[in-house]
C-alpha cells in the first residue's frame, strides 16, 4: 500500500514536470512526456535516451528518465539517473524525493 501511494506522488511530480517544462524544445523530450503521460515507460526511456544523447547536459531528462525507471522497478538504475540530474541541477527538488523513495 505505501509503495502504491509513493507511485501515485511520482505521477503527480511527473505531470507537474511535464506542465512546468514545456519549453523544452527536444522533440525526443517532448515524445517522452506524451508517453509519460500514457504511462508508457518502456517507450518514454527509449525516447529520452535519444534525448540524453543529444543533450546530454539536460537534467530534466535525466530526471525524467529515472522517475521512469523507478516505475519499472529498477531502482538502482534510477539512483544513477537521478543522481546525474542532481549533478547537472541540485535545484530539482523532485529528484531528491524520488531519490529517497528509490533508497527505500
Amino acid at each position: 500500500m505505501k509503495l502504491l501511494k509513493h507511485m501515485a506522488l511520482l505521477l503527480i511530480v511527473l505531470h507537474f514536470n511535464a506542465v512546468q517544462l514545456m519549453a523544452q524544445t527536444s522533440p525526443y523530450y517532448l515524445k517522452a512526456m506524451e508517453l509519460i503521460q500514457d504511462k508508457d515507460y518502456a517507450s518514454a526511456i527509449l525516447q529520452l535516451d535519444a534525448c540524453i544523447s543529444n543533450e546530454p547536459n539536460l537534467a530534466m531528462a535525466y530526471f525524467q528518465r529515472g522517475t521512469c525507471q523507478l516505475l519499472n522497478q529498477k531502482s538502482n538504475v534510477a539512483l544513477v539517473d537521478l543522481n546525474q540530474a542532481l549533478k547537472l541541477d541540485s535545484n530539482i527538488t523532485e529528484a531528491y524525493l524520488n531519490r529517497g523513495i528509490a533508497h527505500h
